[in-house]
Protein backbone atom coordinates (compact mmCIF):
# COMPACT_ATOMS: atom_id res chain seq x y z
CA UNK A 1 0.00 0.00 0.00
CA UNK A 2 1.81 3.26 -1.06
CA UNK A 3 1.12 6.76 1.28
CA UNK A 4 0.33 9.47 -1.24
CA UNK A 5 1.40 13.02 0.08
CA UNK A 6 0.29 16.10 -1.62
CA UNK A 7 2.38 18.98 -0.83
CA UNK A 8 3.07 22.31 -2.26
CA UNK A 9 5.85 21.62 -4.83
CA UNK A 10 4.61 17.74 -5.81
CA UNK A 11 3.63 15.00 -4.69
CA UNK A 12 5.33 12.30 -2.98
CA UNK A 13 4.45 8.57 -2.88
CA UNK A 14 5.99 6.42 0.43
CA UNK A 15 6.36 2.76 1.24
CA UNK A 16 8.23 3.18 4.47
CA UNK A 17 10.41 5.45 2.64
CA UNK A 18 10.14 7.62 -0.58
CA UNK A 19 9.70 5.41 -3.51
CA UNK A 20 9.17 8.99 -5.61
CA UNK A 21 8.66 12.23 -6.06
CA UNK A 22 6.50 14.24 -8.66
CA UNK A 23 7.51 17.39 -8.45
CA UNK A 24 5.28 20.08 -10.24
CA UNK A 25 6.50 22.13 -13.68
CA UNK A 26 4.09 25.42 -12.79
CA UNK A 27 4.21 25.18 -8.73
CA UNK A 28 1.21 27.44 -8.28
CA UNK A 29 -0.66 26.55 -11.44
CA UNK A 30 -0.54 22.67 -10.73
CA UNK A 31 -1.28 23.13 -7.38
CA UNK A 32 -4.44 25.12 -7.42
CA UNK A 33 -5.44 23.11 -10.22
CA UNK A 34 -5.59 19.60 -8.07
CA UNK A 35 -7.37 21.53 -5.18
CA UNK A 36 -10.00 22.62 -8.12
CA UNK A 37 -10.35 19.21 -8.67
CA UNK A 38 -8.55 18.75 -12.42
CA UNK A 39 -6.70 16.65 -13.79
CA UNK A 40 -3.03 17.27 -14.62
CA UNK A 41 -0.29 15.47 -16.21
CA UNK A 42 1.21 14.49 -12.76
CA UNK A 43 -2.00 13.02 -11.91
CA UNK A 44 -1.61 11.26 -15.06
CA UNK A 45 2.25 9.86 -14.50
CA UNK A 46 1.34 9.29 -10.34
CA UNK A 47 -1.46 6.89 -11.85
CA UNK A 48 0.82 4.93 -14.61
CA UNK A 49 2.56 4.78 -11.28
CA UNK A 50 0.26 3.21 -8.99
CA UNK A 51 -1.30 0.85 -11.35
CA UNK A 52 -3.61 -1.59 -9.97
CA UNK A 53 -1.94 -0.72 -6.08
CA UNK A 54 -4.23 0.29 -3.19
CA UNK A 55 -2.72 3.78 -1.30
CA UNK A 56 -3.83 6.26 1.44
CA UNK A 57 -4.09 10.13 -0.03
CA UNK A 58 -3.72 13.43 2.19
CA UNK A 59 -6.18 15.43 1.08
CA UNK A 60 -9.58 15.18 -0.69
CA UNK A 61 -9.04 16.64 -4.33
CA UNK A 62 -6.18 13.95 -4.36
CA UNK A 63 -8.73 11.42 -3.69
CA UNK A 64 -11.61 12.65 -5.80
CA UNK A 65 -8.75 12.76 -8.86
CA UNK A 66 -7.83 9.26 -8.18
CA UNK A 67 -11.32 7.58 -7.44
CA UNK A 68 -12.33 9.03 -11.26
CA UNK A 69 -9.22 6.63 -12.71
CA UNK A 70 -10.80 3.71 -10.16
CA UNK A 71 -8.34 3.44 -8.11
CA UNK A 72 -8.42 1.99 -4.53
CA UNK A 73 -8.26 4.94 -2.69
CA UNK A 74 -8.46 5.83 0.87
CA UNK A 75 -8.27 8.57 3.35
CA UNK A 76 -5.88 8.90 5.96
CA UNK A 77 -6.45 9.38 9.73
CA UNK A 78 -5.87 13.02 11.34
CA UNK A 79 -3.11 11.52 12.73
CA UNK A 80 -1.29 10.27 10.13
CA UNK A 81 -1.66 13.31 7.98
CA UNK A 82 -0.16 15.25 10.54
CA UNK A 83 2.56 13.10 10.65
CA UNK A 84 3.27 13.69 7.67
CA UNK A 85 2.76 17.78 7.81
CA UNK A 86 5.29 17.91 10.46
CA UNK A 87 8.18 15.98 8.16
CA UNK A 88 7.11 18.53 5.03
CA UNK A 89 10.45 19.73 5.72
CA UNK A 90 12.12 16.73 5.52
CA UNK A 91 10.26 15.76 2.04
CA UNK A 92 11.45 18.54 0.32
CA UNK A 93 15.08 17.97 1.75
CA UNK A 94 14.61 14.50 0.63
CA UNK A 95 13.21 15.41 -2.78
CA UNK A 96 16.05 17.32 -3.19
CA UNK A 97 13.84 20.60 -3.85
CA UNK A 98 15.47 22.20 -0.66
CA UNK A 99 19.14 21.93 0.59
CA UNK A 100 18.56 21.88 3.99
CA UNK A 101 15.68 23.22 6.55
CA UNK A 102 16.34 26.64 6.63
CA UNK A 103 16.12 26.74 2.76
CA UNK A 104 13.05 24.81 2.88
CA UNK A 105 11.15 27.47 5.17
CA UNK A 106 12.50 30.07 2.94
CA UNK A 107 11.02 28.23 -0.13
CA UNK A 108 7.38 27.20 1.65
CA UNK A 109 7.30 30.97 2.63
CA UNK A 110 8.01 32.42 -0.90
CA UNK A 111 5.51 29.86 -2.37
CA UNK A 112 2.62 30.86 0.05
CA UNK A 113 3.25 34.64 -0.83
CA UNK A 114 2.92 33.83 -4.44
CA UNK A 115 -0.59 31.61 -3.65
CA UNK A 116 -1.66 34.25 -1.86
CA UNK A 117 -0.86 36.80 -4.32
CA UNK A 118 -2.27 34.67 -7.38
CA UNK A 119 -5.43 34.23 -5.08
CA UNK A 120 -5.78 38.21 -5.05
CA UNK A 121 -5.29 38.58 -8.67
CA UNK A 122 -7.97 35.89 -9.65
CA UNK A 123 -10.09 37.44 -6.97
CA UNK A 124 -10.15 41.08 -8.93
CA UNK A 125 -10.93 39.89 -11.95
CA UNK A 126 -14.44 39.00 -11.06
CA UNK A 127 -16.74 41.27 -12.82
CA UNK A 128 -19.22 40.85 -10.11
CA UNK A 129 -16.46 43.13 -8.33
CA UNK A 130 -16.59 45.80 -10.91
CA UNK A 131 -20.50 45.98 -10.89
CA UNK A 132 -20.38 46.04 -6.96
CA UNK A 133 -17.76 49.72 -7.62
CA UNK A 134 -20.00 50.95 -10.90
CA UNK A 135 -23.54 51.13 -8.82
CA UNK A 136 -21.80 52.90 -5.97
CA UNK A 137 -20.25 55.09 -7.98
CA UNK A 138 -23.63 55.74 -9.41
CA UNK A 139 -25.17 56.25 -6.39
CA UNK A 140 -22.64 58.78 -5.22
CA UNK A 141 -22.95 60.67 -8.55
CA UNK A 142 -26.68 61.22 -7.46
CA UNK A 143 -25.65 62.35 -4.65
CA UNK A 144 -23.35 65.09 -5.39
CA UNK A 145 -25.41 65.98 -8.22
CA UNK A 146 -28.71 66.39 -5.60
CA UNK A 147 -26.63 68.48 -3.21
CA UNK A 148 -24.87 70.89 -6.01
CA UNK A 149 -28.28 71.06 -7.44
CA UNK A 150 -29.75 72.71 -4.40
CA UNK A 151 -27.26 75.09 -4.01
CA UNK A 152 -27.14 76.20 -7.62
CA UNK A 153 -30.89 76.94 -6.88
CA UNK A 154 -30.38 78.50 -3.89
CA UNK A 155 -27.61 80.73 -5.30
CA UNK A 156 -29.41 81.42 -9.13
CA UNK A 157 -32.85 81.80 -6.89
CA UNK A 158 -31.88 85.26 -5.33
CA UNK A 159 -32.05 86.35 -9.05
CA UNK A 160 -35.04 84.42 -10.27
CA UNK A 161 -36.69 82.65 -7.44
CA UNK A 162 -40.26 81.89 -9.23
CA UNK A 163 -38.28 79.51 -11.80
CA UNK A 164 -37.74 76.76 -8.94
CA UNK A 165 -41.06 75.94 -8.45
CA UNK A 166 -41.73 75.81 -12.62
CA UNK A 167 -38.72 73.20 -13.59
CA UNK A 168 -38.85 70.37 -11.38
CA UNK A 169 -35.34 68.56 -12.79
CA UNK A 170 -32.02 69.50 -11.48
CA UNK A 171 -30.38 68.91 -15.17
CA UNK A 172 -33.29 70.74 -16.65
CA UNK A 173 -32.76 73.89 -14.60
CA UNK A 174 -28.86 73.80 -14.90
CA UNK A 175 -29.31 73.64 -18.63
CA UNK A 176 -31.66 77.01 -19.08
CA UNK A 177 -28.87 78.74 -16.54
CA UNK A 178 -26.03 77.52 -18.35
CA UNK A 179 -27.81 79.32 -21.60
CA UNK A 180 -29.08 82.32 -20.35
CA UNK A 181 -26.85 85.21 -18.34
CA UNK A 182 -30.00 87.41 -17.34
CA UNK A 183 -33.65 86.16 -16.66
CA UNK A 184 -34.56 89.48 -18.86
CA UNK A 185 -32.77 88.01 -21.97
CA UNK A 186 -34.69 84.46 -21.62
CA UNK A 187 -36.86 83.55 -24.65
CA UNK A 188 -38.47 80.65 -26.04
CA UNK A 189 -35.62 79.66 -28.31
CA UNK A 190 -33.53 79.26 -25.65
CA UNK A 191 -36.40 77.37 -23.53
CA UNK A 192 -36.88 75.23 -26.58
CA UNK A 193 -32.98 74.38 -26.84
CA UNK A 194 -33.15 73.45 -23.06
CA UNK A 195 -35.75 70.87 -24.03
CA UNK A 196 -38.82 72.31 -22.99
CA UNK A 197 -41.90 72.54 -24.44
CA UNK A 198 -43.60 75.89 -25.33
CA UNK A 199 -46.45 75.81 -22.36
CA UNK A 200 -43.17 75.65 -19.89
CA UNK A 201 -41.88 78.16 -22.09
CA UNK A 202 -44.47 80.52 -21.53
CA UNK A 203 -44.87 79.87 -18.48
CA UNK A 204 -40.87 80.61 -17.72
CA UNK A 205 -40.71 83.84 -19.51
CA UNK A 206 -43.85 85.23 -17.73
CA UNK A 207 -42.64 84.64 -14.76
CA UNK A 208 -39.33 86.01 -15.47
CA UNK A 209 -40.93 89.32 -17.07
CA UNK A 210 -42.58 89.37 -13.49
CA UNK A 211 -40.02 87.98 -11.07
CA UNK A 212 -39.35 89.39 -7.54
CA UNK A 213 -35.26 88.57 -7.73
CA UNK A 214 -32.56 90.55 -7.25
CA UNK A 215 -30.12 91.83 -9.66
CA UNK A 216 -26.52 90.14 -10.49
CA UNK A 217 -23.33 90.50 -11.70
CA UNK A 218 -21.49 89.12 -14.06
CA UNK A 219 -18.87 87.76 -12.17
CA UNK A 220 -20.96 85.98 -10.01
CA UNK A 221 -22.90 84.73 -13.09
CA UNK A 222 -19.72 83.46 -14.27
CA UNK A 223 -19.73 81.18 -11.37
CA UNK A 224 -23.19 80.20 -11.46
CA UNK A 225 -22.64 78.91 -14.84
CA UNK A 226 -19.62 76.98 -13.49
CA UNK A 227 -21.90 74.99 -11.43
CA UNK A 228 -24.23 74.36 -13.82
CA UNK A 229 -21.85 73.08 -16.67
CA UNK A 230 -20.57 70.77 -13.60
CA UNK A 231 -23.59 69.82 -12.85
CA UNK A 232 -24.63 68.59 -16.83
CA UNK A 233 -21.05 66.72 -16.92
CA UNK A 234 -21.95 64.75 -14.21
CA UNK A 235 -25.31 63.89 -15.49
CA UNK A 236 -23.82 62.51 -18.56
CA UNK A 237 -21.47 60.28 -16.62
CA UNK A 238 -24.35 58.98 -14.61
CA UNK A 239 -25.83 58.28 -17.65
CA UNK A 240 -22.90 56.54 -19.24
CA UNK A 241 -22.23 54.55 -16.39
CA UNK A 242 -26.05 53.09 -15.99
CA UNK A 243 -26.03 52.23 -19.68
CA UNK A 244 -22.09 50.58 -19.13
CA UNK A 245 -24.42 48.37 -16.05
CA UNK A 246 -27.28 47.61 -17.74
CA UNK A 247 -24.63 46.06 -20.36
CA UNK A 248 -22.97 44.20 -17.31
CA UNK A 249 -25.63 42.79 -15.77
CA UNK A 250 -27.07 41.19 -18.66
CA UNK A 251 -23.77 39.63 -19.32
CA UNK A 252 -23.17 38.76 -15.35
CA UNK A 253 -26.51 38.04 -14.22
CA UNK A 254 -28.79 38.00 -16.41
CA UNK A 255 -31.97 36.63 -14.35
CA UNK A 256 -31.37 38.66 -11.64
CA UNK A 257 -31.68 41.75 -13.99
CA UNK A 258 -34.91 40.46 -15.43
CA UNK A 259 -36.21 39.72 -12.04
CA UNK A 260 -35.19 43.09 -9.88
CA UNK A 261 -33.68 45.56 -12.70
CA UNK A 262 -29.98 45.85 -14.19
CA UNK A 263 -29.79 48.93 -10.86
CA UNK A 264 -31.65 46.85 -8.15
CA UNK A 265 -29.90 43.87 -8.69
CA UNK A 266 -26.25 45.47 -8.73
CA UNK A 267 -27.21 47.33 -5.01
CA UNK A 268 -28.65 43.58 -4.01
CA UNK A 269 -25.27 42.55 -4.83
CA UNK A 270 -22.75 45.16 -3.82
CA UNK A 271 -24.76 45.00 -0.31
CA UNK A 272 -24.05 41.47 0.15
CA UNK A 273 -20.49 41.79 -1.49
CA UNK A 274 -20.37 39.11 -4.61
CA UNK A 275 -23.08 37.24 -6.74
CA UNK A 276 -21.72 33.93 -4.46
CA UNK A 277 -22.30 35.16 -1.68
CA UNK A 278 -25.93 36.01 -2.86
CA UNK A 279 -26.42 33.03 -4.30
CA UNK A 280 -25.37 30.79 -1.29
CA UNK A 281 -28.58 32.71 1.03
CA UNK A 282 -32.28 31.77 1.25
CA UNK A 283 -34.79 33.64 0.14
CA UNK A 284 -35.59 35.05 3.34
CA UNK A 285 -32.61 36.70 4.49
CA UNK A 286 -32.88 38.09 0.48
CA UNK A 287 -36.23 39.66 1.26
CA UNK A 288 -34.27 41.60 4.40
CA UNK A 289 -31.16 42.11 2.86
CA UNK A 290 -30.98 46.29 3.32
CA UNK A 291 -33.22 46.05 6.77
CA UNK A 292 -31.09 44.64 9.20
CA UNK A 293 -31.39 47.08 12.10
CA UNK A 294 -34.91 46.97 11.63
CA UNK A 295 -34.56 42.90 12.18
CA UNK A 296 -32.97 43.35 15.73
CA UNK A 297 -34.92 45.83 17.17
CA UNK A 298 -38.37 44.11 16.00
CA UNK A 299 -36.15 40.48 17.82
CA UNK A 300 -34.72 43.08 20.98
CA UNK A 301 -38.36 45.13 21.14
CA UNK A 302 -40.26 42.10 19.92
CA UNK A 303 -42.42 44.53 16.95
CA UNK A 304 -42.96 43.32 14.17
CA UNK A 305 -40.09 42.62 12.08
CA UNK A 306 -39.75 44.14 8.41
CA UNK A 307 -41.45 43.02 4.96
CA UNK A 308 -38.60 44.01 2.82
CA UNK A 309 -35.55 45.83 2.42
CA UNK A 310 -34.02 46.77 -0.66
CA UNK A 311 -36.47 45.10 -2.50
CA UNK A 312 -38.83 47.97 -1.71
CA UNK A 313 -37.28 49.84 -4.75
CA UNK A 314 -39.13 47.18 -6.93
CA UNK A 315 -41.93 48.53 -8.99
CA UNK A 316 -44.34 45.62 -8.55
CA UNK A 317 -43.41 46.24 -4.38
CA UNK A 318 -43.91 50.26 -3.84
CA UNK A 319 -47.07 50.53 -6.26
CA UNK A 320 -48.81 47.91 -4.57
CA UNK A 321 -51.11 48.11 -1.36
CA UNK A 322 -50.11 48.06 1.97
CA UNK A 323 -51.55 44.38 2.91
CA UNK A 324 -50.31 42.80 -0.69
CA UNK A 325 -46.47 43.81 -0.27
CA UNK A 326 -45.42 41.24 2.48
CA UNK A 327 -46.54 38.41 -0.03
CA UNK A 328 -45.14 40.33 -3.19
CA UNK A 329 -41.81 40.52 -1.84
CA UNK A 330 -41.56 36.93 -0.81
CA UNK A 331 -42.34 35.79 -4.14
CA UNK A 332 -40.23 37.86 -5.81
CA UNK A 333 -37.38 37.16 -3.12
CA UNK A 334 -38.02 33.18 -3.84
CA UNK A 335 -37.51 33.87 -7.48
CA UNK A 336 -34.27 35.61 -6.85
CA UNK A 337 -32.96 33.05 -5.06
CA UNK A 338 -33.59 30.62 -7.77
CA UNK A 339 -32.15 33.35 -10.27
CA UNK A 340 -28.76 33.96 -8.29
CA UNK A 341 -27.55 30.44 -8.35
CA UNK A 342 -28.59 30.31 -12.04
CA UNK A 343 -26.43 33.09 -12.69
CA UNK A 344 -23.40 31.99 -10.22
CA UNK A 345 -23.31 28.93 -12.65
CA UNK A 346 -23.50 30.52 -15.80
CA UNK A 347 -26.25 28.77 -16.93
CA UNK A 348 -28.06 31.77 -18.99
CA UNK A 349 -31.24 33.51 -18.76
CA UNK A 350 -34.19 31.30 -18.21
CA UNK A 351 -37.46 32.67 -19.05
CA UNK A 352 -39.79 30.55 -17.02
CA UNK A 353 -38.73 31.96 -13.85
CA UNK A 354 -39.88 35.50 -15.31
CA UNK A 355 -42.94 34.06 -16.36
CA UNK A 356 -43.67 32.14 -13.18
CA UNK A 357 -42.90 35.03 -11.31
CA UNK A 358 -45.72 36.68 -13.48
CA UNK A 359 -48.23 33.72 -12.48
CA UNK A 360 -47.90 34.01 -9.27
CA UNK A 361 -48.37 38.21 -8.52
CA UNK A 362 -51.66 37.79 -10.72
CA UNK A 363 -52.30 35.28 -8.52
CA UNK A 364 -52.06 37.21 -5.50
CA UNK A 365 -53.75 40.24 -6.94
CA UNK A 366 -56.96 37.96 -7.61
CA UNK A 367 -56.78 36.37 -4.64
CA UNK A 368 -56.65 39.59 -2.37
CA UNK A 369 -59.34 41.47 -4.69
CA UNK A 370 -61.42 38.21 -4.10
CA UNK A 371 -61.29 38.55 -0.63
CA UNK A 372 -61.43 42.35 -0.37
CA UNK A 373 -65.30 42.01 -2.68
CA UNK A 374 -66.41 39.15 0.06
CA UNK A 375 -65.17 41.46 3.16
CA UNK A 376 -66.76 44.45 1.63
CA UNK A 377 -70.11 42.26 1.01
CA UNK A 378 -70.17 40.57 4.69
CA UNK A 379 -69.78 43.99 5.99
CA UNK A 380 -72.68 45.46 4.30
CA UNK A 381 -75.08 42.61 4.93
CA UNK A 382 -75.23 43.27 8.40
CA UNK A 383 -78.51 44.68 10.00
CA UNK A 384 -78.22 47.93 10.05
CA UNK A 385 -78.89 50.11 13.72
CA UNK A 386 -80.25 53.20 13.36
CA UNK A 387 -79.34 55.47 16.63
CA UNK A 388 -82.27 56.63 18.57
CA UNK A 389 -82.93 60.18 19.84
CA UNK A 390 -83.32 61.66 22.70
CA UNK A 391 -86.54 62.03 22.61
CA UNK A 392 -88.15 58.87 21.55
CA UNK A 393 -87.41 57.56 25.17
CA UNK A 394 -89.48 56.22 27.42
CA UNK A 395 -91.15 58.33 29.87
CA UNK A 396 -91.32 57.51 33.53
CA UNK A 397 -93.33 59.25 35.94
CA UNK A 398 -93.29 60.01 39.14
CA UNK A 399 -95.16 57.94 41.94
CA UNK A 400 -96.48 59.91 44.40
CA UNK A 401 -96.21 58.25 47.74
CA UNK A 402 -99.79 58.60 48.81
CA UNK A 403 -99.89 55.88 45.84
CA UNK A 404 -97.97 52.98 47.86
CA UNK A 405 -99.48 49.88 49.29
CA UNK A 406 -100.70 49.58 52.52
CA UNK A 407 -100.08 46.48 54.44
CA UNK A 408 -102.78 45.82 57.28
CA UNK A 409 -101.14 43.80 60.27
CA UNK A 410 -101.38 40.40 61.21
CA UNK A 411 -103.79 39.40 64.28
CA UNK A 412 -101.88 37.04 66.54
CA UNK A 413 -105.19 34.53 66.76
CA UNK A 414 -105.21 34.06 63.25
CA UNK A 415 -102.39 31.91 63.08
CA UNK A 416 -102.50 28.32 61.63
CA UNK A 417 -103.40 26.12 64.74
CA UNK A 418 -101.69 22.57 64.24
CA UNK A 419 -102.91 19.87 66.73
CA UNK A 420 -100.51 17.04 68.15
CA UNK A 421 -100.94 13.73 66.37
CA UNK A 422 -101.42 10.63 68.51
CA UNK A 423 -99.01 8.22 68.90
CA UNK A 424 -101.02 5.26 68.42
CA UNK A 425 -102.22 6.69 64.81
CA UNK A 426 -99.02 5.37 63.44
CA UNK A 427 -99.31 3.85 60.37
Amino acid sequence: MYNIILIEYGIAVYKNNMIRFFSFVNTIEEYQSIKNYNKTKTIEELVKFIGSESCLVNDFALLNLLQAYSINVKMMTDNEINKFMITKKDILIDAKIAKNSEDAISKLRDFALQLSSSKIIETSQNDDLHVIQAVNSLDELDRIINFIGSRLKEWYGLHFPELENIIDTITGYAKLVMRTKNRKFISTEICKESGFPEEKCVEIINAASKSNGGDITHDRMNFIHTLSNFIIQMNETRNELESYLEKQMSKIAPNISSILGSILGARMIAHVGSLRKLACMSSSTIQIIGAEKALFRSIKTGSKPPKHGLLFQHSLIHSADRSKRGKIARTIASNTAIASRIDNFGLGLNKKILEKLNHKITEINTINSVYETNKYRIINDKPKFTKRNRNDKPKFTKRNRNDKPKFTKRNRNDKPKFTKRNRNDKK
